[in-house]
C-alpha cells in the first residue's frame, strides 16, 4: 500500500501527540485529506501502519483516560491493541472513537 504524504502524516502525528494526548481519528483525518480515493478498509490499513510506525520509531503509548497518564504496555501488545480496536470499529476512527494516544515530551 502505497500512502501519499506518509512523512507529513507521522510528523503531524508526532507533532500533535508531543503537544497532547488524542484519538486515532487526528491520524486518520490527515491520511484521508491526503489521499481522498482511499477507502474506509485502506483508511483502516494506513491508519494501523502509521501508528505502527508511532509506537515503534516515536515512542507513542497509549493513554488512560481516567488518569491521562501512559499505559506502559510492550510495543507488541500497543500494537495488537490499536490494530483490534482497529478492526471491531470497521470505519474510519472519529472524534469519540476511543483509544488515545501520547508522546511523552521529556524535554520540560
Amino acid at each position: 500500500m502505497t500512502i501519499i504524504g506518509y512523512i507529513d502524516i507521522l510528523d503531524y502525528a508526532v507533532d500533535f501527540l508531543k503537544d497532547d494526548y488524542t484519538e486515532l481519528w487526528i491520524i486518520s483525518t490527515k491520511i484521508q485529506d491526503l489521499n481522498p480515493k482511499f477507502s474506509t478498509v485502506e483508511i483502516l490499513e494506513a491508519t494501523k501502519i502509521i501508528t505502527t510506525d508511532l509506537v515503534t520509531n516515536h515512542n507513542a503509548t497509549l493513554v488512560d483516560t481516567d488518569t491521562k497518564k501512559p499505559i506502559n504496555k510492550p510495543t507488541d501488545e500497543t500494537i495488537a491493541e490499536i490494530n483490534k480496536h482497529l478492526t471491531r470499529l470497521d470505519k474510519a476512527p472519529n472524534i469519540g472513537d476511543g483509544l488515545w494516544l501520547s508522546i511523552e515530551n521529556n524535554s520540560a
